[in-house]
């Protein structure tokens, strides 16, 4: 099942490398704002494919992907490939193995809200 699972993992990496998509911008925004264009928006960029702990870190190079802080979930970021689509795939553990808990599909360059009242925008880079 392991192996599976790491074979998976470098066929989603390879897909998504080979259309040059290397990362996700989150454009994450105060509660308030509905334009994800508002003063006191942050800019955080997460690699995509890499398993990251859920959560808003506000750093710049972040190592938590996700607006509300969400202990014990981890995030594997993906785009599609025309990059109009960000996946958000949820787990359980750190490797992010196994069977996901939730998988969201989110459209790009579109301002949502998230569970914790922040609006949001993603971009694949």
């Amino acid at each position: 099942m392991a192996r599976l699972f790491s074979f998976l993992l470098t066929l989603v990496l390879a897909v998504t490398l080979a259309h040059g998509y290397t990362k996700v911008l989150q454009i994450t925004c105060p509660e308030g704002c509905s334009t994800c264009a508002c003063a006191g928006c942050k800019n955080l960029t997460f690699a995509l494919g890499k398993c990251v702990a859920a959560g808003n870190t506000g750093e710049a190079n972040a190592t938590q992907v996700g607006a509300s802080p969400f202990n014990g979930y981890y995030v594997m970021p993906t785009c599609d490939s025309g990059g109009k689509h960000f996946i958000e795939t949820v787990y359980l553990n750190s490797k992010c193995a196994g069977d996901p808990i939730t998988k969201s599909t989110i459209n790009t360059e579109a301002c949502v809200r998230t569970a914790g009242g922040q609006a949001c925008e993603y971009l694949c880079k």
